[in-house]
């Protein structure tokens, strides 16, 4: 199952360490400002796909935590045609080939088609995000 444009952006904050509220302090919501209550919600329906992304919102986003823009457009792309392949993606921290998980000099690579190295090595990150880790013969848990 292709992986949605807001549990995209979900995982990339997530996996930058934030929580949406850090991000509803730190975002700007010009011209219509919003209360911070009002922009968690905001924000959540947006991971959530209940709100639409705009491209001012998703160039916003991007200067809070990194994210690859191309592969934002190509989930937008797949949800609204899912016979298109949709691009290479981890399942639980959501980087990308472009968009790696970096460890001092080293990126993370694929342990399986839709799981980085760094996250199959790290099954708490896993807990945390609500994703089943691989277990030891690369298969998530149940």
């Amino acid at each position: 199952m292709t992986m949605s444009p807001g549990t995209y952006l979900a995982r990339r904050r997530a996996a930058a360490g934030l929580e949406v509220e850090d991000v509803a302090l730190r975002i700007e919501t010009t011209p219509y400002p919003m209360n911070l209550h009002d922009r968690v919600a905001w924000l959540r329906n947006i991971e959530q796909d209940v709100s639409p992304l705009t491209i001012s919102t998703a160039v916003a986003l991007q200067q809070l935590f990194p994210f690859d823009g191309e592969v934002l457009v190509q989930l937008c792309v797949c949800a609204d045609n899912p016979a298109k392949p949709p691009p290479a993606i981890c399942r639980v921290c959501a980087c990308t080939q472009h968009d790696a998980c970096r460890d001092g000099d080293m990126t993370c690579g694929w342990a399986e088609d839709d799981l980085c190295t760094s996250c199959a090595d790290e099954p708490r990150f896993a807990t945390a995000h609500q994703c089943a880790p691989a277990d030891a013969a690369g298969t998530a848990a149940a």
